[in-house]
């Protein structure tokens, strides 16, 4: 009984983590091996259509133009 529970909580994770950036199959093996821990990370990592934070990672990392730079 606890294995079939174990298997319909790793397909779960999987579900939920197929639309995270980490991604459904490493949710599942983290569901299956270590539900606990996997709670965790797949819950922590960020959805994939999160626009705000999206847009905040690309304003941080936008490319600086070097108008200063003088050859």
């Amino acid at each position: 009984m606890g294995l079939y529970l174990n298997l319909l909580l790793a397909f779960w994770f999987a579900k939920v983590g197929s639309k995270r950036v980490m991604g459904g199959f490493t949710s599942f093996f983290w569901g299956l091996f270590s539900p606990l821990v996997g709670i965790f990370f797949v819950f922590n990592s960020r959805r994939l259509d999160d626009q705000l934070r999206n847009q905040e990672l690309i304003e941080k990392y936008k490319p600086h133009s070097n108008t200063d730079v003088k050859d």
